[in-house]
């Protein structure tokens, strides 16, 4: 069900690659590219009215990757969310709106691509009317809740990874399952990199690839990974979040799999003795 941009994306890399390399892998792993973003720019209007200039001109600058220190990808995100509030009161009936909450991001692409009929009478007016309309509406979003300087804007100071125990409402489980918290992501759930908000929920990662894994299968020992937050389940260990500030980043690490490989890389050996 989900729409089908990561899967374009992963096939437009390997197409342009002659040989794929471990490195290409891991880059691929994180690769922040949203292809709606780059649908949307294509749809741009050329003269945009007064008010949606300042939008579209900062959107038509931007090569469509979401950074996590990025202006324009926080831009995006707040128009393409505006324009799939208005393609939705536009498209579906009124009695029929209650039933469909929100149309498919690639549908609602496809149908502003290519002038769908369903757009009315004159679908280039319609497509210019909505696009306008939530260029307004986004900058006037990224506004309220970043401030008025586009130049400070950031999309990772607002899509933050927070990990919270699921029963941390209860005291003694919050007090033993401290929150990790405060890193900044880029992408979205667009991306390769996977790094996808709830519907209507906010602007903070919800859902993603929490492990990471990168295989050479010619020397395991070369294969890198990554486990949020850690490699320990206990919060008192420090590898409970050893791997939360290399996940945000991107920085994977060897896996060990050979025999001589573990055995250099142990630091703590535990025997499970059976009573």
């Amino acid at each position: 069900w989900s729409d089908p941009f990561r899967q374009d994306r992963i096939y437009q890399v390997l197409g342009e690659q002659e040989v794929h390399s471990l490195d290409d892998s891991e880059a691929l792993l994180h690769d922040t590219l949203a292809i709606p973003a780059t649908e949307l720019i294509a749809l741009l209007p050329e003269n945009p009215s007064p008010e949606a200039r300042e939008a579209a001109a900062m959107l038509a600058g931007w090569d469509g990757y979401l950074g996590a220190d990025s202006g324009a990808a926080l831009l995006y995100e707040m128009v393409i969310a505006a324009l799939s509030e208005r393609f939705h009161a536009a498209i579906i009936p009124p009695e029929a709106q209650d039933l469909i909450s929100r149309v498919n991001l690639d549908a609602m692409l496809t149908a502003l691509t290519t002038l769908d009929p369903r757009l009315g009478s004159d679908p280039a007016e319609t497509r210019r009317t909505l696009i306008e309309g939530a260029l307004v509406d986004g900058w006037a979003k990224a506004v309220e809740l970043v401030g008025p300087d586009p130049s400070q804007w950031c999309w990772g100071d607002l899509h933050r990874v927070n990990i919270a125990h699921p029963l941390s409402d209860i005291t003694a489980i919050a007090s033993d399952f401290p929150p990790i918290e405060g890193g900044r992501s880029g992408g979205d759930g667009t991306t390769v990199m996977a790094r996808g908000m709830r519907a209507r929920g906010g602007y903070s990662v919800r859902h993603g690839a929490s492990f990471l894994f990168a295989a050479d299968v010619g020397n395991w020992d070369r294969t890198r990974f990554l486990l949020l937050p850690g490699q320990s389940a206990d919060p008192a260990s420090p590898h409970y979040r050893d791997f939360y500030a290399p996940w945000l980043a991107g920085e994977m690490v060897e896996w060990s799999f050979s025999r001589a490989a573990v055995d250099e890389a142990a630091v703590k050996r535990f025997t499970l003795s059976p009573h």
